[in-house]
C-alpha cells in the first residue's frame, strides 16, 4: 500500500504529472509530496509505502522508485509507472510516445520525429493542466482518460484537448486557470 507519492517541485512536466495521477487513482489516500531532488531522505528509497516519481536517479520498481534520469535508455516515468501498475495499457500509443520523447529528449526532438505539431494552443492547455491539484477525483478522471486515449491511439494534441475538456468543469481546473499569468 503506497501512502506517499514523492516527485519534484511543480509544475514539473506532463509525464511526471500523469504518473502521479495514475498512482493517486490507485492509492487515493496517498499524500503527494513535492521535494527538491537533492533533498530526498535516504529512507525514501527503501520504504515500499513511498513511491518516488521522476526523482531519485533510481529505477527500482520492486521498491516503487520510478526515475529515468540516470539512463537515457529508460522510458519516462509515466511509461515506467504504466508498465508496472497498468500493464494492460498500450504504452506504444502515439500520445504516450510523444510525452516520453519530450521528457527524455526535448520538445524539438518530438517535433522532428513527427510526434507533435508544436502549436501554442496545445502548449497553453498543457500548462494549465500541470497547475491543477491532483485530487482523487482528478486522478481517476486522468487515469480513465489515459486508458481511453491509449486504446484509441490518440495523438498528443488530441489527448491534451480531451483531457483539457474533460477537466474544464472542475474547481481544480478553475483554480489552475487563475494561476496562469
Amino acid at each position: 500500500m503506497i501512502k506517499r507519492i514523492v516527485s519534484h517541485m511543480p509544475p514539473g512536466n506532463l509525464g511526471s504529472w500523469l504518473a502521479i495521477c495514475l498512482l493517486k487513482a490507485l492509492y487515493p489516500q496517498a499524500q503527494i509530496e513535492n521535494i527538491h531532488p537533492q533533498e530526498i531522505p535516504e529512507e525514501y528509497f527503501t520504504r515500499k509505502d513511498i513511491c518516488l516519481v521522476d526523482v531519485g536517479l533510481r529505477y527500482e520498481p520492486e521498491l516503487n522508485n520510478f526515475d529515468h534520469h540516470q539512463n537515457s535508455e529508460l522510458s519516462s516515468s509515466v511509461i515506467l509507472v504504466l508498465k508496472h501498475f497498468y500493464p494492460q495499457v498500450d504504452t506504444s500509443a502515439r500520445f504516450l510516445q510523444a510525452i516520453d520523447i519530450i521528457d527524455r529528449f526535448g520538445f524539438k526532438e518530438a517535433v522532428k520525429r513527427g510526434l507533435v505539431r508544436g502549436d501554442s494552443s496545445t502548449d497553453e492547455k498543457r500548462r494549465v493542466l500541470l497547475l491543477m491539484d491532483i485530487t482523487p477525483q482528478i486522478a481517476t478522471s486522468v487515469s480513465q482518460a489515459i486508458k481511453f486515449a491509449a486504446k484509441m491511439n490518440a495523438s498528443y494534441e488530441s489527448f491534451i484537448d480531451f483531457l483539457y475538456s474533460l477537466l474544464s468543469h472542475t474547481e481544480e481546473f478553475q483554480r489552475a486557470k487563475e494561476k496562469r499569468p
